[in-house]
């Protein structure tokens, strides 16, 4: 009762508010707004709890991205001085506004499309899964051991030539059958989750989920770490909320546990951070080490910033949807046709003609370091605003929010192959912030996915044949 009223006055108030400062062209004042609306969001999300715990999720992601670097420093001051306002890369206080606008109308929209919410029996449909279970339990084994190895040949590239020069460079040297099988490592790991297995069957795996994060961050990858702890603690609320409640996930204690160790956390990114620019492993107070996190991490904010500079030059491309179109272009017309794919690597051609956001803003911010491999990132947020402007904005984020609100209520109805599909989705979508608005489709379902899906489907249904006809036989 208290935050439903407190959702009728203060929200509409900050609004308000943040209206009244657009027009007086107080960014800084617009600045703190947005800070205290996340924060309420966050906040009140946990009245539905735990139905928005992806919805809390995606607010986190959300924050480090695209609102971290202003807070920490146009708000708390962290390294004012070396860079341009709110930590951006413009001294032009009317980008730095118009940047401030579309974080206020993508948290609100995300905000109000959590409302809409389908009404589905939460109660899971019980099936035995156990070949599914069998069959990609030990399919994940197999692509992690083969996984592990690319990630290793990654972590030797950073050392010898350092994060940013091998993360636009890297080529792994091992066979291409076994790089592909290397990448089912994760839709059959989603799988066998799917199959709902006991918590003392599962754990096991869980930790070699995290062992391969841990890789990644070795690597300098720390994006990957952060999303496969964010996935899994989705999947720990999903399993302690809408299971048949036969055993305990996860307690309080744990809870408060892990809010504990979110300092070292911090410092442990901060230390990646600190090797990839090539600094010493020294580290700062945490404080500090907080700070820098949300410093670095907070950089997709100029992508922004070049969207509404850049806006009126940029090619006539649709780059909402480019990696469907682009699926769909370079996989199957270009294939029958024979024509030349110009849709690898980094050059102008792709660019200009492409309709992946990420390569056309890094080439019209830095066109020589983009040639070179080097790469800027995108935003859904950029993406949408360029191709329909506000009322993309608002569609797209509504769109989010509802996908979110309902994430749990969708997945309790669907088979171990669809919760994989979708909990690969769900980690692809908090990762939207830096990516593109529907890479989260695409992502989880490339070639390696499918084929994946189908092999976990045709051993498993097989397994089943032998086992009902042994049983025909006795």
């Amino acid at each position: 009762m208290l935050f439903n009223i407190i959702q009728i006055i203060f929200f509409p108030l900050l609004i308000i508010c943040f209206a009244y400062y657009y027009q007086i062209m107080n960014y800084e004042a617009m600045a703190v707004v947005l800070l205290i609306l996340i924060v309420s969001f966050f906040i009140t999300s946990f009245t539905k709890y735990p139905d928005n715990i992806p919805f809390s999720l995606f607010l986190i992601t959300f924050f480090t991205f695209l609102l971290g670097r202003i807070v920490v420093t146009g708000i708390l001051g962290y390294k004012k001085d070396m860079v341009g306002l709110f930590g951006t890369a413009f001294y032009d206080t009317q980008i730095i506004i118009e940047v401030l606008l579309l974080l206020f109308i993508s948290l609100l929209f995300l905000f109000l499309g959590s409302f809409i919410k389908i009404q589905l029996n939460h109660n899971l449909i019980q099936s035995n899964y156990e070949e599914i279970k069998l069959v990609s339990k030990y399919i994940f084994l197999l692509s992690f051991v083969l996984r592990v190895f690319v990630l290793i040949e990654m972590i030797q590239g950073t050392n010898s030539q350092g994060y940013y020069e091998a993360f636009s460079s890297f080529r792994s040297s091992l066979p291409g059958g076994i790089v592909f099988l290397s990448e089912m490592y994760d839709i059959s790991f989603f799988i066998f989750l799917g199959c709902m297995p006991y918590k003392k069957e599962a754990l096991p795996f869980i930790y070699l989920y995290l062992v391969e994060g841990v890789l990644c961050l070795w690597s300098g990858r720390r994006s990957d770490f952060l999303l496969n702890v964010i996935i899994l603690v989705l999947y720990v609320f999903y399993r302690e909320y809408f299971s048949n409640k036969r055993e305990k996930w996860i307690s309080k204690k744990q809870i408060l546990l892990g809010i504990c160790i979110l300092p070292i956390f911090f410092i442990i990114l901060n230390i990646v951070g600190n090797l990839r620019r090539g600094d010493s492993l020294a580290t700062n107070r945490v404080s500090e080490s907080v700070l820098d996190f949300f410093f670095s991490q907070g950089i997709s904010v100029n992508v922004l910033g070049y969207t509404i500079n850049f806006r009126d030059s940029l090619p006539n491309k649709n780059y909402s949807f480019g990696p469907i179109i682009e699926f769909f272009k370079t996989r199957i017309f270009m294939s029958l046709t024979k024509t030349e794919n110009f849709y690898v690597g980094q050059n102008v051609s792709r660019a200009l003609e492409g309709n992946l956001f990420s390569h056309t803003i890094s080439y019209y911010i830095m066109p020589d370091l983009y040639l070179r491999g080097i790469g800027y990132g995108s935003s859904y947020i950029a993406e949408l605003f360029k191709d329909f402007s506000y009322i993309g904005l608002i569609l797209g984020n509504l769109f989010y929010g509802f996908f979110l609100r309902n994430f749990y209520r969708f997945i309790t109805r669907l088979n171990p192959y669809f919760k994989g599909i979708f909990f690969l989705m769900a980690r692809q979508l908090m990762f939207a912030p830096r990516s593109s608005f529907t890479n989260f489709l695409v992502a989880s379902l490339s070639l390696p996915k499918i084929f994946s899906v189908i092999v976990i489907f045709l051993m498993a249904y097989t397994l089943k044949k032998i086992g009902n006809n042994s049983k025909v036989k006795v």
